[in-house]
């Protein structure tokens, strides 16, 4: 069960206040942002989200502009240098196999200093853990290919044979109330154009195995393109569905326990020539949705069925 967040940090500073150990199997703090646009930085945030996430318990939290000492930093996402906040979710949908379910929140609060900002990661209990990191470069410069990593009291390890087999056990004792999957089984992208922007379709199917419905109110199509090749990296949706609505006006309601099928339609400005090279391409791709309580959930990359 997730806990206040305001409450969350109040607890941290007593905790420091009392000559306690802060950090816990579960709670990762920082003192200041990374810097998702350096390497070093961007390696350091996966492994730590990962970890949260591989890790066999409650909902875990990372914690950014709280030392180990208690003491707060202002601490907004504008330091960590993206542009916004659905830059991490591609982030992890890049570099995480399968990507993590989080929900990112700032949480404002007040201390003897004034008002800061404080940055949190929610990251609940994962169904589909064990997650690696599909390329991980080691503070000594080492990579390692599909790294898992877990925290063992307040470090963070490498995943051994009987880790790996512990998150497989642990997963029956997940019941998230939040938990979407979205199917792609033979993706085949329709690419068309109407002299203003270019739309591509395709079906997916979402499938609900949270205990609670969903309602989805953003998406976008996420394209991985070749080096050679420019194009718009994130399409927007136009999203008209077999029923005809549209996520724009009306929420995309799932039941629990429930799959649905739609077929999705994205559009981006474009001419003649850009949708040429989508025809073409050998892209992959993902799908993001976003419901309305602000849990992201992602299809992972898919490569574009020939």
């Amino acid at each position: 069960m997730s806990l206040d967040l305001s409450t969350l940090i109040e607890q941290l500073i007593d905790r420091s206040s009392a000559g306690e150990e802060l950090e816990r199997e579960k709670v990762e703090l920082k003192r200041e942002w990374y810097n998702l646009t350096d390497q070093k930085d961007l390696n350091e945030f996966l492994k730590d989200i990962v970890a949260l996430a591989n890790t066999p318990g409650p909902t875990g939290y990372l914690v950014i502009g709280v030392d180990k000492n208690g003491q707060l930093r202002n601490s907004p996402f504008s330091e960590s240098k993206l542009r916004d906040q659905s830059d991490i979710h591609q982030i992890l949908v890049k570099h995480v196999d399968l990507p993590v379910h989080l929900v990112f929140h700032e949480v404002p609060v007040t201390n003897s200093r004034g008002h800061v900002i404080i940055s949190v990661f929610e990251i609940p209990p994962s169904i589909e853990k064990p997650h690696f990191i599909r390329r991980y470069l080691s503070k000594k410069g080492r990579e390692i290919e599909n790294y898992i990593p877990i925290r063992k009291t307040t470090g963070i390890f490498p995943a051994n044979r009987f880790d790996v087999e512990f998150m497989y056990y642990d997963r029956k004792n997940v019941e998230p109330d939040y938990a979407l999957s979205i199917l792609i089984h033979r993706p085949r992208l329709s690419v068309n154009w109407d002299q203003t922007y270019v739309k591509i379709s395709f079906q997916a199917a979402f499938q609900n195995f949270g205990r609670r419905p969903i309602a989805l109110v953003e998406s976008a199509l996420n394209l991985y393109p070749p080096p050679d090749l420019e194009i718009p990296s994130s399409f927007k949706p136009k999203l008209g569905y077999y029923n005809s609505k549209h996520i724009s006006t009306e929420y995309l309601k799932i039941p629990s326990n429930q799959v649905e099928t739609f077929i999705l339609h994205y559009q981006a400005l474009g001419n003649s020539e850009l949708r040429e090279k989508l025809r073409n391409a050998r892209l992959k791709f993902s799908v993001t949705a976003v419901d309305v309580n602000g849990h992201t959930y992602d299809s992972g990359i898919i490569e574009r069925f020939a």
